[in-house]
């Protein structure tokens, strides 16, 4: 941590505490929390102080050979057969059925170097095992009993290439796991592009992507839960003043309700079907003795004994199918209560509480870890099911889901075959991961849960279905479940010149418009290229000369070789643009943007690089995030001082929309800013003057809390508002603007376009004393 010596018996005290986190970024592996995805390659300064690419793979399917992607002649593959270098049984055996049998993976190349490498160990036979990097020059290696990678480089001929193995001998079989191919002379970690979790939204149940069937997710139907003056609650003659006191959390965050007549209500309509449905509430009685009621479908009403302090009440009734509305009446002019917490569930048990803002959540309960993020599924009739649709790569898989009995005594049973087999599992009130291992047909599968007796409850968290054999590392997946693809990671960066660490780079899509612009420095040719009526940037390394002609006129000369980087940015007319090259002129890039990025490597035609997307989302944000206060500590810089969009943000609480969110973000060359958002209304809008200059690392620090947010940059002065709603928040973006959806990525602007050498999380609004020493 990059804290004050003084400060870290008071930092480690905090982060003991256990719902924390802390993200160094200079060590060069990604925490694995964060799901991190750029959809084509790109470069870094590496440790060396050259340029590189960022780790990759270029083959999908890295450890599924009876995947289509493999193209098999004479070779029957058994999957996961075997147990691979990494322990899972995720290794295929490869059996030749003729002389010279072959898998193989396509690519499209150009003129440079690739390596390809491959886990190998001999099952049967004794004829020579060969790989190859293009398909065409085949190497033999000495094969043995054990897991060995081999490897193999070569500079192919530009176009499709099939990197892969040969089995030399009708009848031999071998054990393989883990293909690679990359761009260089020398095979680096093994970077997997199996989709390790073929189930979508693998912790959000109540997603539509999970067909329910006589079953229902808990959930609170009520929105604004804690929100009395919305206009989602209808009042009659009743005034609601926010945020008056404080909470059953602990938190300013209850409403007044003051009655301005007799029988005074504030209530929520919802749809109702004919099943039972409880609302609950938490009342406080401020003044007054009349009675307080409450109601599931406005119209029967129930008295409750409210006192002064709190107490949740709450009712159950069957309504007829329909409009209904649920909530509170104050029998007596002038009486008054606090409220907090309003749910509406379906079924005859209120349920832990959940907040709700505009939409209605499903119920949370603590999971096997203890985070808060599993959810509970009533069986409201005999047989009921919750399945998702995935596609069977065929041989062995393993279906596993966690499990918590909460009432009844029904099986429960598991199946991956879209129910052609179910399982049954002896599940017990205490979490445990329940898992069936099957070998269902290629195809679109189902696989899920049936609980077999009506009004059971169970808890669930966490499915998924593997390619594997064994039950594997559990692995989430927010969304849709991914397809196979190439793998293209993170970027570590370091200083050209004192060769230290910068941290993670992040940075928004760009396009390298001039060709033959390689990573080996080669010299930029004579060459025209159209362009458009933008701001463009011109970047080049090395003491030559570009004169642009044409759509635009100037003479841009190099000032020395790399690091060394000359940049124009300049707005041409539409039309073609000449850059004509005398010298040397090396890692040239022609790019629309106000500033430069890094380079992007071409041959033939124009290159995109698309945008960095880091994110924390699921379980592993929920793990250490309070919804109600905390701080957020950064170490950051820009790669300039141009603004991307509007901002450039550099770290972005959001429940998936623009319209709530807490960001960190650089406004301008000269000020940072903290924003928050509710329902689209700001709650915060607070700027400090900082001086950002490039590659220079600015610290701030900045907290949340309701009515109490401030936010402080390089130990200066604190900028501070007393008058904030929090909003919900269900994910960390990291070094660009909030997402448009769950799990869909803006990445079109906001993009920091800079390093984050750290992240520090305090699940507290720390003092402003603290946070003021913690950015000196």
């Amino acid at each position: 941590m990059i804290v004050n010596a003084g400060l870290r018996r008071v930092i480690g005290s905090i982060f003991s505490r256990g719902r924390s986190l802390a993200l160094d970024f200079t060590g060069g592996i990604l925490d694995p929390r964060i799901t991190f995805s750029r959809t084509s390659n790109a470069t870094i300064t590496n440790s060396a102080g050259q340029i590189a690419y960022a780790p990759h793979n270029l083959l999908s399917a890295s450890e599924q050979f009876d995947n289509a992607a493999w193209t098999k002649t004479t070779t029957t593959v058994t999957a996961n057969s075997a147990a691979s270098p990494d322990g899972n049984t995720t290794a295929d055996t490869l059996t030749a059925g003729g002389a010279n049998s072959t898998t193989l993976h396509s690519y499209t190349a150009i003129a440079q170097s690739y390596v390809f490498s491959v886990w190998i160990k001999r099952r049967t036979g004794t004829g020579d095992i060969q790989i190859s990097a293009d398909g065409t020059t085949y190497v033999t290696k000495v094969i043995t009993s054990s897991w060995v990678r081999y490897e193999t480089a070569i500079v192919p001929t530009a176009g499709t290439r099939t990197p892969g193995l040969k089995i030399v001998t009708s009848g031999d079989a071998i054990d393989v796991f883990g293909a690679q191919l990359e761009i260089g002379t020398t095979a680096t970690t093994y970077n997997s592009t199996t989709v390790k979790n073929l189930l979508g939204y693998s912790e959000l149940f109540d997603n539509a992507a999970w067909t329910k069937s006589n079953s229902f997710v808990q959930t609170n139907l009520l929105t604004y839960s804690e929100d009395f003056t919305n206009a989602a609650w209808a009042k009659t003659t009743v005034t609601a003043t926010t945020n008056s006191i404080a909470a059953p959390n602990g938190y300013q965050t209850a409403d007044t309700l003051s009655a301005t007549g007799a029988n005074s209500t504030a209530l929520q309509t919802f749809t109702a079907s004919a099943v039972p449905y409880t609302y609950s509430v938490y009342l406080y009685r401020k003044t007054g003795t009349g009675n307080i009621d409450i109601t599931v479908d406005g119209t029967t009403w129930v008295t409750k004994a409210i006192t002064v302090g709190w107490t949740r009440v709450d009712t159950t009734l069957t309504p007829a199918a329909g409009a209904k509305t649920a909530g509170i009446r104050i029998a007596t002019n002038g009486d008054e209560v606090y409220a907090w917490g309003a749910q509406l569930v379906q079924g005859s048990d209120a349920g832990a509480y959940r907040r709700t803002d505009a939409a209605a959540l499903p119920v949370y309960y603590a999971n096997h870890n203890g985070v808060v993020c599993a959810e509970q599924i009533h069986a409201s009739a005999g047989n009921g099911t919750f399945l998702e649709s995935y596609t069977s790569t065929g041989g062995s898989q393993t279906f596993s889901i966690w499990l918590r009995r909460v009432t009844g005594t029904g099986n429960v049973d598991l199946t991956m075959d879209s129910g052609a087999t179910y399982t049954t599992q002896t599940i017990t009130s205490t979490w445990a991961r329940y898992s069936v291992t099957s070998s269902p047909t290629a195809g679109a599968k189902t696989a899920g849960v049936r609980i077999v007796t009506s009004g059971d409850v169970i808890q669930v968290f966490g499915a998924m279905v593997s390619d594997s054999a064994s039950l594997d590392a559990y692995s989430l997946n927010v969304a849709a479940a991914p397809s196979a693809a190439a793998y293209y990671g993170p970027r570590f960066d370091y200083d050209p010149v004192t060769l230290q660490p910068k941290g993670l780079l992040i940075e928004e899509q760009r396009q390298n418009l001039v060709l033959n612009s390689t990573l080996d420095g080669a010299n930029l040719a004579t060459q025209s290229v159209t362009v458009t009526a933008v701001a463009h940037t011109l970047s080049f390394y090395g003491t030559g000369q570009i004169v642009l002609s044409g759509t635009a006129s100037a003479t841009v000369t190099g000032t020395g070789a790399y690091p060394t980087r000359k940049t124009l940015t300049f707005t041409p007319t539409a039309g073609s643009l000449t850059l004509t090259v005398t010298g040397t002129v090396q890692f040239a890039q022609l790019e629309i943007g106000a500033f430069a990025t890094s380079f992007i490597p071409t041959a033939g035609s124009q290159v995109t690089r698309t945008a960095d997307v880091a994110t924390i989302v699921g379980s592993n944000f929920f793990s250490w995030y309070n919804q109600n206060e905390g701080t957020l500590y950064s170490v950051a810089s820009e790669s300039s001082t141009s603004l991307s969009g509007n901002r450039k943000s550099i770290a972005t609480f959001t429940a998936g929309n623009f319209n709530n969110i807490i960001r960190n973000a650089i406004e301008s060359g000269t000020s940072d800013a903290l924003t928050i958002s509710y329902e689209s209304s700001a709650q915060a809008a607070l700027s400090i003057s900082t001086i950002f200059n490039v590659n220079v690392y600015v610290k701030t620090s900045f907290s949340y809390k309701t009515n109490d947010a401030f936010m402080v940059a390089n130990n200066g002065t604190i900028a501070s508002d007393v008058t904030v709603i929090t909003p919900l928040s269900f994910m960390l973006d990291i070094g660009y603007g909030p997402q448009v959806s769950s799990g869909t990525a803006n990445t079109s602007g906001d993009f920091l376009n800079g390093w984050i050498k750290q992240l520090s999380y305090y699940n507290t609004k720390l003092p402003a004393s603290t946070q003021q020493a913690i950015t000196a």
